[in-house]
């Protein structure tokens, strides 16, 4: 695994490359991949690939240091063959059109009046000694993030539009996307504790934070929504709040055992700025566990001591069925 400054310098990285977006539905459409820690990867590896190119890395990076083996080596899968299913050309992101093998990339990219423009090495195919001295070996292939370009591929509705080169994707419109800066990718990528998992898990809590303003969902409805069982929801939460990625807002005192749904509160979680996050591991704060009976004497006491405070500050209150007529 690279360490935080080995993966920032392979990528020639610099801070106004931060901003990334993906959109929102990116978690639901990712869920036709079964093994929930497969699924993690992709998203990863979507990340990765959508951020080379939207920053036209291939003008700045070797391509053959960009290479599909080297992409794997930031990832924390060197050597990983299990994965090729989804990363292989004709494989699963290719299949859902979230990715599509190219020769072509972008050696730049810049922000005009017009927009977002890239500059590809074809556009050097006219200028042979330029273009010899730009193109990358003969079995290198790059990875073009679809939906940067057309949001709507899967629609046949807009496939004249695409032809006819209309780009709607999340490069050029943020409507519906959510963002997390490349620093928090390469801090994850950097901490064997965290990885793929981590950052999987704390993205899609960013994407609902950045929808409402911090995310009230129980560990049940979480892991549902993510389509992973209970217990692995709970532990890849566990890991991102241990490095403080992650903070939990407790909504009632304690877990009741036996309490009805209805009664209880949902946690609060909150994503954190990479500036809050920890080398290392943690404490905090977990809810108590408490049984009902204990649960519902103290309620009992609670209101007692309420009635007890409202007869000191205003009577004995009667009520219509004390009255004797």
């Amino acid at each position: 695994m690279l360490t935080y400054e080995e993966i920032k310098n392979y990528l020639k990285y610099h801070g106004k490359e931060s901003n990334i977006y993906l959109p929102n539905n990116i978690f639901e459409e990712l869920k036709v991949i079964e093994n929930v820690q497969h699924r993690a990867f992709a998203y990863s590896y979507i990340y990765l690939t959508t951020w080379i190119w939207r920053n036209g890395k291939y003008g700045e990076v070797k391509p053959s240091e960009l290479s599909q083996s080297n992409i794997m080596n930031l990832l924390g899968k060197k050597g990983n063959t299990r994965l090729r299913y989804i990363t292989a050309k004709g494989g699963l992101l290719e299949e859902i059109k979230y990715l599509e093998t190219s020769k072509d990339y972008p050696l730049h990219s810049s922000l005009t009046e017009e927009g977002l423009e890239f500059t590809y090495l074809s556009d050097y195919s006219n200028d042979s000694e330029v273009y010899e001295y730009l193109r990358p070996p003969s079995n290198f292939e790059a990875k073009r993030p679809i939906r940067g370009h057309h949001r709507n591929i899967l629609d046949p509705e807009w496939k004249v539009e695409y032809e006819n080169g209309y780009e709607d994707g999340t490069f050029f419109e943020i409507e519906n996307t959510f963002e997390v800066p490349f620093e928090v990718f390469m801090y994850c990528m950097s901490n064997k504790n965290v990885g793929e998992k981590g950052f999987y898990i704390y993205s899609f809590l960013k994407m609902k934070n950045q929808m409402f303003n911090g995310y009230d969902v129980p560990m049940k409805g979480l892991a549902e929504q993510l389509k992973m069982p209970e217990k692995t929801a709970f532990t890849w939460l566990k890991t991102v709040r241990q490095y403080n990625m992650v903070q939990g807002i407790h909504n009632q005192d304690a877990f009741v055992v036996g309490l009805p749904k209805e009664q209880r509160k949902s946690n609060t979680y909150i994503t954190n700025d990479i500036e809050h996050f920890t080398n290392n591991p943690i404490e905090y704060a977990k809810m108590t566990v408490v049984k009902r009976s204990v649960y519902l004497e103290k309620v009992k006491k609670e209101q007692e001591k309420r009635e007890q405070e409202g007869i000191k500050k205003y009577g004995v209150t009667i009520t219509l069925d004390q009255l004797p007529f």
